[in-house]
């Protein structure tokens, strides 16, 4: 009763705004610790934006994370599927005096067995080929993302640059 109680006070909007507010101020605090600091650094060099700009960028860490996909995807294109195991019983009584007994009716059937379905050469072949080849083109589009990333930083710290020259 009183863990109920207490989840269905957590669910009214006036603790989630307590829990904004304290993280709003949290967060005002930090950044007023960390602005003495920011103020004394060098600027930031052309060249360093570029390495940050390409190291932090969710487009480019997404894309990686697809590259590893289609490469992990590739390693089983073109080889065989894995083995089936299969179990059963046929012609097992359901009804009468033998219902349900394995031992008892001649007809009964336990089997157990592995299967391996065996595609065509050519098929696997051309499976492999495709995973190479989607490995590739997300490789390419990959360097496209990272020419774009860094067009977009080094516009940005161009903007930049020819701001605080405009205003010495």
């Amino acid at each position: 009763m009183f863990i109920t109680a207490r989840c269905a006070a957590m669910l009214q909007p006036q603790f989630f705004i307590r829990i904004f507010h304290c993280s709003s101020v949290l967060s005002l605090l930090t950044l007023t610790a960390i602005q003495p600091s920011i103020a004394q650094t060098e600027p930031l060099s052309f060249t360093a934006a570029l390495a940050i700009a390409e190291r932090e960028s969710p487009d480019l860490a997404a894309w990686n994370a697809d590259i590893a996909a289609a490469r992990s995807v590739s390693v089983a294109a073109g080889r065989l599927p894995d083995p089936k195991l299969i179990a059963g019983i046929d012609n097992l009584p359901t009804a009468g005096v033998d219902q349900w007994s394995l031992n008892r009716d001649f007809m009964t059937m336990r089997k157990i067995g592995v299967m391996q379905d065996i595609p065509n050469g050519g098929k696997r072949r051309a499976q492999a080929e495709i995973a190479s080849a989607v490995i590739d083109r997300a490789e390419a589009e990959q360097l496209v993302r990272v020419a774009k990333v860094r067009r977009g930083a080094a516009l940005a710290w161009l903007d930049r640059y020819y701001l605080e020259q405009s205003t010495t």
